[in-house]
């Protein structure tokens, strides 16, 4: 029996290393422990120092379909505008837009309509508009002007944003009723 036992402890242990093993294997658990749980607030953070990218902010203003539009236009008559706008800028937006005829002999500005609407994210609205066209012989740029409270590239507080689209056209005088004749 002497013999047996003297074997039995010259025989290398195993269990030795086992802890090594365990020592590492718990270190590797704990660190990817960490970093799971602090990716938030590293991820925070590094975005108050805007290391992180960040969206880009806009709103799209267009006319709906340029063919469409008039290069002539008798005063007095009503005209259709058709503009869109597109929210891209991450939240619900409230716009508010205004048309104008600015002429170009005299400088005059006439606001013509207005309007108020609010858009989802992502979300697009086609206004069709009617524009009566003052009576005067001149040349004119109908214009339509976009108000809203936007943030600005690389901000993060509201700031009000506005924009615009324009097209020029021949204002002529309407007929007179007994030219028609």
């Amino acid at each position: 029996m002497e013999r047996q036992t003297k074997i039995l402890n010259n025989r290398p242990s195993r269990h030795i290393k086992l802890p090594g093993y365990m020592l590492i294997l718990c270190s590797v658990v704990i660190v990817s422990a960490v970093v799971c749980m602090s990716q938030t607030a590293i991820a925070q953070q590094m975005d108050r120092w805007r290391l992180l990218p960040r969206p880009e902010r806009c709103t799209e203003l267009y006319f709906t379909d340029l063919r469409s539009l008039p290069t002539s236009v008798k005063a007095g008559t009503v005209q259709h505008i058709l503009f869109t706008v597109h929210n891209s800028e991450y939240r619900k937006t409230t716009y508010h837009y205004k048309l104008a005829v600015n002429l170009a002999n005299n400088g005059a500005k006439i606001q013509v309509g207005d309007g108020l609407f609010t858009l989802a994210a992502n979300d697009a609205r086609t206004l069709h508009q009617t524009v009566t066209v003052p009576l005067l012989n001149s040349r004119a740029l109908i214009s339509v002007v976009l108000d809203y409270q936007g943030i600005v590239a690389g901000d993060d507080a509201l700031s009000l944003e506005g924009q615009s689209i324009d097209f020029w056209a021949d204002i002529t005088q309407k007929p007179n009723h007994k030219d028609a004749l």
